[in-house]
């Protein structure tokens, strides 16, 4: 009975340290595996505590940045203006993208970021492959959260040398005042 307590103790314990540390890991932002490399630069779009978009190109002359961040594990994130279809002043598609060159063979990319949103539509993270014959393949996930929420979008991609893949993060439309989406610890992994 003895033997059958401190079973149960320990096997207790050892299943509270288990999804103790799945929990912690969902909190903290895109957890990679030790097999795992993120192909983007400046994911969390700071240097040294300054915030920069190092990295990234944008359809928007000067995205903002915010010191809104999902838990606080770092300064600053960037936030884009959405898209109101309906003012001149606002330009269409403002979008967030980073291009990677890929490595030949048959990978399992996956981009994720944590996002959140005021009151846009239609926002999504999107994962494109342009292949050399200049065709092109997207899946996109849909952003609508109020709150921080991590996205991701998977795709198996073969590929020569030649061929890239971008990610892109689009805003969404509003027809309201100007929203914002903020943007942060965003990844590109290939398995």
């Amino acid at each position: 009975m003895r033997v059958m307590k401190k079973r149960f103790a320990i096997t207790f314990i050892l299943s509270l340290i288990i999804v103790f540390n799945s929990c912690n890991s969902s909190l903290t932002g895109p957890a990679l595996t030790s097999d795992q490399i993120n192909l983007l630069k400046n994911p969390s779009f700071e240097l040294n505590g300054k915030p920069t978009l190092e990295g990234w190109e944008t359809t928007i002359a000067s995205p903002g940045f915010s010191n809104d961040t999902p838990n606080k594990l770092s300064n600053w994130s960037v936030y884009i203006r959405t898209f109101n279809p309906f003012s001149l002043s606002t330009i269409p598609l403002t979008e967030l993208y980073q291009k990677v060159k890929l490595q030949s063979g048959a990978y399992i990319y996956t981009f994720s970021c944590w996002v959140k949103m005021d009151s846009a539509e239609n926002g999504r993270a999107d994962l494109i492959e342009y292949k050399s014959d200049n065709s092109r393949k997207m899946k996109s996930v849909k952003i609508s959260n109020a709150f921080w929420a991590n996205y991701s979008v998977t795709d198996t991609i073969s590929s020569n040398a030649i061929d890239s893949v971008q990610v892109n993060i689009f805003g969404g439309y509003e027809t309201g005042s100007n929203s914002k989406m903020l943007v942060n610890f965003c990844s590109l992994t290939a398995r």
